[in-house]
């Protein structure tokens, strides 16, 4: 449920250099200290994450800083993973249905037609970051890394709690997306896989039943 250790070192091999390049370039935060990566320092968090905003809602950014040889070092593997990322990332709420073996199942929230993506985390699993009954409302954003789908590490957590009504709501979208699309595991195009009904939405049928019959004793 989330990269290995090579794939891990991988991703922040490129990642931070990229935030580091694009900050240096720009000066979105002109006090971030120079990048050492045998020495992340978690204090900056929250630099770097202003600087991830700032790719989000400019990907261009991102254009410009391949494009000047003084930032950029990639080598071809490595533009490729950014270029893959800058163009197929996914930025919206997604509805955290289910964490299963390989990846947790994030569901698009208001998209039509409803899509669904396993998706891993990356130091941790994202069921270690999302410690709540599911599903749960969520915003992040997905991009691929290599062959797998990724989140950029930080998640908006929604407080709302589904009512029985909306949880099944949820459940029939869940079903018509499983059997018309599958699960979309990879965002470079290749194809999607069907999903085991049986073994990866019980727990979300047994909050429906639940609810329900709760509900139903109440009104006696």
């Amino acid at each position: 449920m989330k990269l290995s250790k090579k794939e891990l070192n991988l991703f922040y091999s490129i990642w931070l250099p990229l935030l580091y390049g694009i900050n240096l370039k720009n000066m979105f935060c002109p006090e971030l200290p120079i990048l050492d990566p045998n020495h992340f320092n978690p204090f900056i968090f929250q630099q770097l994450r202003i600087i991830r905003e700032k790719i989000w809602d400019e990907p261009q950014l991102i254009d410009e800083f391949l494009a000047d040889p003084g930032l950029c070092s990639f080598n071809v593997e490595e533009r490729k993973i950014v270029l893959d990322i800058r163009e197929h990332f996914i930025k919206k709420s997604f509805i955290l249905i289910e964490h299963q073996k390989n990846y947790s199942l994030l569901m698009t929230n208001d998209d039509e037609p409803t899509r669904l993506f396993g998706v891993l985390g990356l130091s941790s699993s994202i069921k270690s970051a999302v410690r709540l009954p599911l599903p749960v409302l969520i915003t992040t954003v997905l991009f691929p890394f290599r062959d797998k789908i990724v989140y950029d590490g930080i998640i908006e957590i929604h407080s709302e709690r589904y009512s029985a009504e909306e949880l099944a709501s949820i459940q029939a979208r869940f079903f018509d997306a499983k059997n018309k699309i599958g699960i979309t595991e990879t965002l470079n195009g290749q194809p999607v896989l069907p999903l085991n009904r049986k073994q990866n939405i019980t727990r979300l049928e047994k909050k429906v039943k639940k609810m329900s019959s709760s509900r139903r004793r109440l009104k006696k």
